[in-house]
């Protein structure tokens, strides 16, 4: 019978470990918890509980919609003459132009965003792993009483 609850009790523990946040991950731009891609607002309210992590998000935050912005209208203004070209029209280059010197412009906020939120999953994943380590002792071998095994929250 005691051999019985002592497997219960060892896969209840294994499961609870198991069942920890899973750690978050920049991949490529990308945010990823576990095998799931998160969003920036996601990332955000899991880091709340973490001001560190939480301040270098927020900025990486910032630097992610300034480069989206600068990218985007970057993009519509080289499409713009490119399209007109296509369409057999007369393209006016220099839109072209401005539109690439937009989108060099985003590269320097999504080089921040990076290191931001690299920084920012950096410190969240150190705090979830410290907290793993440090809530639950388990002790196995020769204990006050006798030989067992004891978990100290």
């Amino acid at each position: 019978m005691k051999t019985v609850l002592m497997l219960v009790f060892m896969a209840g523990l294994t499961l609870s470990a198991s069942a920890q946040k899973a750690r978050l991950e920049l991949k490529k731009g990308r945010i990823e918890k576990g095998t799931t891609t998160i969003n920036l607002k996601q990332t955000l309210q899991l880091m709340e509980a973490y001001p560190e992590a939480y301040a270098y998000m927020k900025k990486a935050n910032t630097n992610s919609n300034v480069a989206g912005v600068f990218a985007a209208l970057g993009g519509g203004l080289i499409g713009w003459p490119i399209g007109t070209a296509i369409g057999g029209g007369d393209p006016n280059w220099s839109l072209a132009a401005i539109g690439g010197g937009l989108v060099i412009v985003a590269l320097p906020f999504h080089s921040a965003f990076k290191k931001n939120a690299s920084m920012a999953i950096e410190l969240y994943n150190a705090a979830d792993h410290q907290a793993l380590h440090h809530d639950v002792k388990l002790n196995i071998g020769l204990l006050e009483r006798g030989f067992g095994i004891k978990v100290s929250f």
